[in-house]
């Protein structure tokens, strides 16, 4: 009989790419979402996925949700209005206590990746508290550890024009910059989902691709044949308009992440890179 995983997210970035590689891969996907008639909601349905009601801020609206999965994968979104830490922990810890009430054998938990010391801003905490949480909770887990998205260059929220003015006004220029394709996350994540006694109690820190923003603006010059916008937002005012990103940019320039590309390219050796991704979509100017 195939198994049957459960997703968080699957209307979102993360967890629709991790639905649409379970998939493709036979798998049967349950989809957690508190408007099973939202577009988004139905364009899963119309590819398979069962749909569930449900909302990580009241427990009781989970059991239907989580009964009879092989699996769960877990994403919070701090950015989200009304989230920040205490409602990413909260929501986290939501997903252990319905998974421990079901008898859910397997998390496999996004969180961020392994930086050259701990902490940072209060997303990275708000991630480590609930790594550490999953640990102790007695279930198998596997921490995903994430990194910038490509897939941000596709999305107008992210404001993606500025992204070269955003990382040359706060990035030093010797700064590597780590990126990850969230079709590779999905990769990682069912193979975590559908393998569990060989990547159970184990953190996979992913990034596709690593640079400088010099590098990146002349990777996106090859790659599209368009100008990187040479101009740059000062970091000072960066932190005023969007201050827990900015906080995560300095971050980089005075810790920054302790793994590269090799990582994923070890399980992976196809892992998508910053000039592959480029080719592959139609970019928006920036």
């Amino acid at each position: 009989m195939t198994d049957t995983y459960l997703v968080i997210g699957a209307t979102g970035l993360q967890g629709g790419a991790v639905a649409a590689e379970l998939l493709r891969r036979g798998a049967k996907v349950r989809a957690l979402t508190r408007k099973t008639s939202s577009p988004k909601a139905r364009a899963l349905a119309d590819r398979g996925v069962t749909v569930v009601a449900g909302d990580l801020t009241d427990l009781a609206t989970l059991p239907a949700a989580f009964e009879g999965v092989a699996g769960v994968f877990s994403v919070q979104d701090f950015y989200a209005p009304g989230v920040g830490l205490a409602g990413e922990l909260a929501q986290g810890r939501a997903v252990m206590s319905a998974a421990k009430a079901a008898g859910v054998a397997h998390i496999v938990q996004s969180t961020m990746g392994d930086g050259h010391r701990p902490g940072g801003p209060e997303h990275f905490l708000a991630k480590a508290m609930l790594e550490r949480d999953l640990q102790r909770s007695g279930l198998a887990w596997t921490h995903l550890g994430t990194v910038w998205f490509m897939d941000n260059l596709l999305n107008p929220a992210m404001q993606p024009k500025l992204l070269f003015p955003v990382l040359t006004g706060s990035l030093e220029p010797s700064t590597v910059f780590p990126m990850l394709a969230t079709d590779d996350l999905g990769w990682v994540a069912a193979e975590a989902l559908t393998k569990p006694n060989y990547w159970a109690k184990r953190k996979i820190n992913l990034a596709g691709d690593a640079m400088t923003v010099a590098q990146m603006k002349k990777i996106y010059r090859k790659a599209t044949n368009r100008k990187p916008k040479g101009w740059s937002i000062p970091a000072a005012v960066f932190r005023r308009l969007a201050p827990e990103f900015a906080a995560q940019l300095a971050w980089h320039n005075e810790v920054n992440f302790c793994f590269g590309p090799e990582e994923l390219r070890a399980i992976k050796p196809d892992a998508t890179s910053f000039q592959d991704y480029l080719r592959r979509i139609v970019p928006p100017h920036m």
